[in-house]
């Protein structure tokens, strides 16, 4: 009997070891984004404005892999899941002062450590009265597509106006989800990082 429990605590203090070393290999950090809250202005409806609003995420990623690895896909998911759901929004790279919605395959060397600029972007209706303010208080940046929406520069997230941030429900917020391969397992793995705001 005594035999037996050795070999079950044995056993359960590798699984525990092992879960621990899993956790330490790759280390995700959340930073605080200096950059503005951006607004896509959409389709205009009789009382009502459809827009994508865009929140600033920032992340640090350090590989402490004994290997190299790829960051091989990065994407909104509300669930957790390698699943993204565009009809809520989706994740967006701010690369070059551009926003892209894929991201290039990035290599991680051995202790390698990179930032990325996202943004989450959700899509959601704002009243008359809501989009004027947003023009008021808003910077001009930019159009997009043929249609020639308006993108518009808010302040940072914290000076954000709050009617606006209460447009997204905590349930949609959802994750950044980030898939990586590692070369030397030949497998994909995956990491969520709850969105706050």
């Amino acid at each position: 009997m005594q035999y037996f429990k050795t070999i079950f605590l044995s056993f359960t203090l590798l699984v525990i070891i092992s879960c621990k070393s899993q956790e330490a290999q790759i280390v995700i950090n959340k930073l605080k984004s200096d950059l503005p809250v951006k607004v896509l202005v959409s389709k205009q409806y009789k009382d009502s404005t459809l827009i994508t609003l865009m929140i600033p995420q920032e992340i640090e990623i350090h590989n402490m892999f004994k290997t190299d690895i790829n960051l091989t896909r990065v994407s909104l998911s509300q669930s957790g899941a390698d699943i993204a759901n565009f009809r809520i929004g989706l994740l967006q790279v701010f690369k070059n002062n551009e926003l892209q919605t894929t991201i290039d395959k990035t290599k991680f060397s051995i202790g390698q450590k990179i930032q990325f600029k996202l943004y989450a972007s959700y899509f959601s209706f704002v009243t008359d009265a809501e989009k004027e303010r947003i023009l008021r208080e808003g910077k001009f940046v930019k159009y997009l597509f043929k249609d020639k929406r308006k993108v518009f520069d808010l302040n940072t997230l914290s000076n954000t106006p709050e009617f606006l941030l209460k447009k997204v429900k905590d349930v949609n917020k959802g994750f950044i989800h980030l898939t990586f391969y590692s070369s030397k397992s030949r497998k994909y793995f995956s990491e969520n990082i709850p969105i706050k705001f």
